[in-house]
């Protein structure tokens, strides 16, 4: 096989040759392309974050060989790749851990008082959230158990604790249904509202219809 590619060469009067600068050629791509991953890839999902590494692999090997089909000359595509190739690596991993870090932040801020499918919409795109604040019009909903003291002074600590959760649990659910938020609890009281942290167009229409959904529970 050598002796065919040096008769190859010298019929076509071509020379395969590793230049000097090949060295240095190889060090700055590493350089290069670690940079432009370094920068770009954090700020990407996962997933593109992975098809750029992914591309640059692919772009420093299809350099290589045609340095190496059309000029003749030979670099060394391996090394380079390699190195990109576990940086890459080491970038998405990095990546996905701060995805996961960030949604389990949500999940624990926004967990108790939105229904799943809302927080999993604030998940799947955080930018929804406007974290320096927005004016926004609201519907907000305030209820309390009527003559409360006065049942409260007939029950003992568990009986009233067991009455609390019995009352608020359905009607915390229903909130939730109706895509609502929970601000506080109150002893017997709810605090919600709708239209935040996610815009509701509707969100009067959905108030009321929890009110009444409330009131026939």
């Amino acid at each position: 096989e050598l002796h065919a590619m040096t008769l190859e060469h010298i019929l076509a009067g071509r020379r395969l040759t590793r230049p000097d600068y090949a060295l240095t050629v190889e060090q700055a791509a590493i350089v290069a392309f670690g940079l432009l991953l370094a920068f770009v890839m954090p700020r990407l999902p996962p997933a593109g974050a992975a098809l750029l590494g992914v591309a640059v692999f692919a772009a420093v090997n299809i350099s290589g060989w045609l340095a190496y089909s059309r000029a003749d000359l030979m670099f060394d595509p391996l090394y380079p790749s390699l190195t990109l190739l576990v940086l890459t690596a080491g970038i998405t991993f990095l990546i996905y851990r701060q995805t996961e870090a960030q949604r389990s932040t949500i999940r624990g801020a926004f967990g108790r008082y939105l229904a799943p499918a809302v927080v999993e919409e604030i998940i799947a795109d955080p930018s929804r959230l406007e974290l320096g604040g927005e004016v926004r019009e609201l519907s907000l909903m305030f209820c309390d158990v009527r003559d409360f003291t006065a049942i409260s002074e007939g029950m003992s600590a568990a009986a009233l604790t067991h009455f609390v959760n019995e009352l608020l649990t359905p009607l915390s659910d229903i909130i939730l249904r109706q895509r609502g938020t929970i601000d506080k609890y109150m002893g017997d009281a709810i605090m919600a509202f709708w239209n935040a942290p996610l815009p509701l167009p509707d969100h009067p229409l959905r108030a009321s219809n929890h009110a009444i959904d409330m009131v026939r529970a």
